[in-house]
């Protein structure tokens, strides 16, 4: 004969904290879901710069020393300029990107700039978006359209910025980064907020030597945007 004991159901207390339990292991599983797909798109997005900046390379290379221009007097922007040694339009976007224009108001900020849709095409007429914020604009950043004196760079109707050769420490002078503006203009400063941060507040830095590393934007200095001191 069976018990009385053994005929017990669940209290209801042990029923709530079952429930309880239920839940907090469901969002840590939630957690490390989510963490482990922001850590694949950080080690593809670190994939993608590397691809880019040897595209930036390649262009320098077969131009005579010079940089291509961040947007040139024509109105054509660099991913454009430098297309044919990047043969896709995937490298420009950080994966997984939203298809979207950004809105900078909202955080976490996903999409691609807004003006991406029109700035720059391929070849074949196929739009290319890009959310990689690149160094240039003020007269003193790598991928500048103006010289020290204001004047626009004497090779911008080409597509050219500056000649590679003034970048002084390359191993330590940003090209570009996971961004929420389409270049980094006067606002290229230590903790720019025109850099994109991931959820540990760091964000993917392609070098001007090549070299993708994992920065705080807080503790970049202001030296590691200018081409020299």
């Amino acid at each position: 004969m069976k018990t009385r004991a053994s005929l017990r159901g669940f209290t209801l207390t042990e029923l709530l904290v079952t429930i309880v339990i239920i839940a907090i292991l469901a969002a840590l599983s939630g957690m490390l879901v989510s963490r482990l797909k922001e850590s694949a798109r950080k080690a593809a997005s670190t994939g993608n710069l590397r691809q880019v900046g040897v595209a930036v390379n390649i262009f320098v290379s077969e131009n005579n020393g010079f940089l291509p221009a961040s947007r040139s007097s024509k109105g054509i922007f660099w991913p454009e300029l430098v297309f044919e040694h990047v043969g896709s339009v995937t490298p420009y976007l950080i994966p997984n990107t939203p298809d979207r224009p950004m809105d900078a108001k909202v955080t976490p900020v996903e999409g691609y700039f807004p003006l991406a849709d029109k700035s720059a095409m391929t070849p074949e007429g196929t739009p290319i978006r890009w959310n990689y914020t690149i160094n240039g604009g003020h007269s003193k950043l790598v991928f500048s359209e103006l010289s020290a004196d204001g004047k626009p760079m004497p090779g911008l109707g080409r597509g050219y910025s500056r000649p590679f050769t003034q970048v002084k420490k390359p191993g330590r002078t940003v090209m570009m980064a996971e961004g929420t503006s389409w270049w980094l203009n006067a606002s290229a400063k230590p903790n720019s907020d025109r850099i994109r941060r991931w959820s540990n507040g760091t964000a993917n830095i392609l070098w001007c030597d090549g070299r993708v590393s994992l920065e705080d934007p807080a503790e970049l200095e202001q030296s590691d945007f200018h081409v020299s001191k």
